[in-house]
């Protein structure tokens, strides 16, 4: 879990009545500058009024890492639930991880301890794995939210694609590769707003790339997709 010190940018334009943001997801997550506002939960963080974000997300980040490091964050640090939000963005269906004693050479690691790393593994696009890809993704996203619903922690979950776009390969729609009854339950527990791609992508405001959203296109978007929504649905506490 990271901490940036990056200072206020934008006047609270309603206040959700929280001070901790605890997010998790993957590179349209992390905010890759440690003192400039880049990505969605800083934005957040200054429109909805809380005073800090404690970011769990990873470059490359798989459903697995987003599931456990929120959960991991939550048993070893004392966040109140009254005083925390938790959006969750969650990431790619075919990208998996593993806990290892040994850090990698990779640019991108997510430390659980000063001893336990996450190392991300190849992606596997095998249309033939995805039944499997589906069933795990899946239990993975209902082990937190069983978990965050138990503990009584008001949170949000987001999908990082639109999966009627193009995406690169990036991912694949889980929900046709479930039962009927689990498909609908998983697409209950998702907030029905536009994903940021599906905004960035109908703006013209992704980056350079041509897949991830710009620094404006996650400033527009949580102005006018996200905030609103959040505002709708949560009163001051």
């Amino acid at each position: 879990m990271k901490t940036r010190c990056i200072p206020k940018t934008f006047d609270t334009i309603e206040y959700l009545g929280y001070q901790n943001l605890l997010v998790g997801g993957c590179s349209f997550t992390y905010n890759i500058n440690d003192h400039h506002c880049s990505h969605w939960p800083y934005y957040v963080r200054d429109l909805g009024g809380f005073a800090e974000v404690y970011d769990c997300s990873m470059p490359g980040a798989g459903n697995q890492q987003i599931s456990t490091s929120i959960e991991w964050a939550l048993e070893t640090n004392n966040f109140d639930p009254t005083d925390t939000m938790i959006i969750v963005m969650w990431s790619g269906h075919t990208r998996s991880g593993y806990l290892t004693s040994a850090m990698s050479k990779e640019e991108f690691q997510y430390s659980y301890a000063p001893n336990i790393w996450y190392q991300l593994l190849s992606t596997n696009t095998q249309t033939s794995m995805r039944s499997v890809q589906a069933m795990e993704n899946y239990l993975y996203v209902l082990n937190l939210k069983t978990y965050l619903t138990q503990q009584k922690y008001p949170h949000v979950f987001l999908d990082f694609l639109d999966y009627s776009l193009p995406n690169r390969g990036a991912s694949f729609d889980i929900v046709k590769h479930l039962p009927s009854k689990l498909s609908k339950k998983y697409q209950s527990w998702f907030a029905p707003i536009d994903s940021i791609y599906r905004y960035c992508v109908r703006n013209s405001m992704l980056s350079n790339d041509d897949f991830h959203p710009s620094t404006d296109g996650n400033l527009a978007w949580t102005r006018e997709v996200l905030m609103p929504w959040l505002a709708a649905n949560f009163d001051p506490v």
